[in-house]
C-alpha cells in the first residue's frame, strides 16, 4: 500500500510499494527499500511536495497519536498553502484500512 507515513521537521516519508510511485520518488526522494525520504527546506516546499504527492492521489495517513500526515495537510490547507481534497487513510484492524475523502 502507497501511503503518506509522516512528515517530520525536514522530511516526508512514504512507504510506498506501488512500482510507478516508487518511480515517481527516485529523484525528489531517498528510496530505502519500500520506503522513500523525501527531504525539505521550508514549508512552501513543503506545500509544493505535499501538493504534489496530493495530485498522485497518495492517500495521508490519518489516525493515530500525535500529528498525522493528514493533520498537517489540513493545516496548511486552513492557511492557503494548500487547497483541495485528500485520501486520509487509516486502519481500523491489521490488515484492513479504510480511505475517506478529507
Amino acid at each position: 500500500m502507497d501511503y503518506v507515513k509522516d512528515i517530520r521537521s525536514d522530511e516526508i516519508i512514504v512507504q510506498c510499494e506501488s512500482p510507478a510511485l516508487r518511480k515517481e520518488l527516485e529523484l525528489p526522494g531517498t528510496l530505502v527499500g519500500s520506503v522513500a525520504v523525501v527531504p525539505f527546506r521550508d514549508r512552501s516546499e513543503l506545500a509544493r511536495l505535499l501538493t504534489w504527492l496530493q495530485a498522485l492521489d497518495v492517500p495521508f495517513l490519518d489516525g493515530g497519536p500525535g500529528w498525522t500526515p493528514a493533520s498537517v495537510f489540513q493545516s496548511m490547507r486552513k492557511e492557503g498553502l494548500v487547497e483541495g481534497p485528500i485520501t486520509g487513510i487509516f486502519w481500523s484492524n491489521p490488515g484492513s484500512s479504510e480511505l475517506r475523502k478529507i
